[in-house]
């Protein structure tokens, strides 16, 4: 086991930095660049001072070698500043991820408690009336965006219950019951639409493991239905399922971007998509890299937990 997660650890190098430059090349190859940007807004940079601000900003030097400069901050832990704002790159993400992390964590809560139990229950009551509703509402919860829901959501709310999220952000540590306000329909919406495929995922493995030996001997021995579904039936089954939600966690981090912009939430994903508009190159790097270091870390737990759902793993 931990020469497995030695060799797991030591892989994550090569993965990162194949997203770092993958990353720091597609950003080059995007039309115009923050100077441009700087200069369109504001209108009164010369041709003179929009050279001498590239030449600050170091984007004038050779691609190989802000690549190297770069990487080298990182492995300095300097992720740079951002040559939008000014500020530390580094700061600017552990100030907006608390609220990226508290929206993944209330969607992902939402999202389990509704896809395992229902999922279950879909799988012992195979074929009822009850089954087949669970999966017309998966494949909807699969069909519909995200950004729907979210748009339903609010005008539901704002008629039935004249009641709309705060457009402000408030911290918890500031206003507990506020900060709720502000993420409980963008959670929703982004729960629904995961809870989906957790949801067809459990029905679809544990009536695979209901089929096997050990199960049908588990009843022959008598044991409750619980017994049987819970001990026997359920941890086995949830191995894909886990993989699923690893998946997902990731996903949830950094690409809430469009939840984030439609409820005003500072959070990773809205920062990252500002930095795409601001040509900011410092700070989107530095986003897209820690999610990717968040996203392989997550695998990496998901892979190691098979072992603790089937004792029969081993890795070597």
């Amino acid at each position: 086991m931990q020469q497995y997660i030695l060799r797991r650890v030591l892989m994550l190098f090569p993965v990162l930095l194949g997203v770092s430059f993958t990353v720091f090349v597609l950003l080059r190859l995007l039309p115009g660049d923050v100077v441009t940007i700087m200069r369109g807004e504001t209108g009164n940079l010369t041709d003179e001072q929009a050279e001498a601000l590239r030449t600050e900003l170091g984007l004038n030097k050779p691609f190989i070698l802000q690549y190297g400069e770069w990487v080298w901050g990182i492995l300095r832990g300097d992720w740079g500043v951002s040559v939008w704002s000014r500020r530390p790159v580094l700061d600017e993400m552990l100030r907006r991820l608390p609220v990226s992390a508290e929206l993944a964590l209330l969607a992902l809560i939402i999202s389990l408690s509704l896809a395992i139990p229902i999922g279950v229950i879909a799988a012992v009551r195979q074929d009822t009336p009850l089954d087949y509703l669970v999966r017309v509402v998966s494949v909807f919860g699969l069909s519909v965006p995200g950004f729907w829901l979210a748009t339903m959501a609010i005008l539901f709310t704002a008629i039935q219950f004249q009641w709309v999220p705060p457009l402000k952000y408030t911290a918890f540590v500031d206003n507990p019951w506020l900060n709720l306000q502000s993420f409980l329909l963008p959670a929703f919406a982004i729960g629904i639409q995961s809870s989906a495929s957790v949801m067809r995922m459990t029905r679809t493995t544990l009536l695979e493991v209901l089929r096997q030996d050990y199960v049908r001997t588990a009843w022959a021995k008598g044991l409750t239905e619980r017994a049987v579904i819970v001990r026997h039936g359920l941890k086995n089954a949830m191995i894909p399922v886990v993989t699923i939600v690893g998946n997902q966690v990731g996903f949830l981090l950094g690409g809430s971007v469009i939840m984030e912009q439609i409820f005003t939430l500072p959070g990773l994903g809205r920062l990252t998509l500002e930095s795409i508009y601001q040509r900011d190159y410092p700070q989107l790097q530095g986003n897209i890299l820690f999610i990717a270091t968040v996203f392989v870390t997550v695998n990496l737990i998901v892979d190691i937990s098979y072992a603790w759902l089937d004792p029969r793993i081993r890795f070597r």
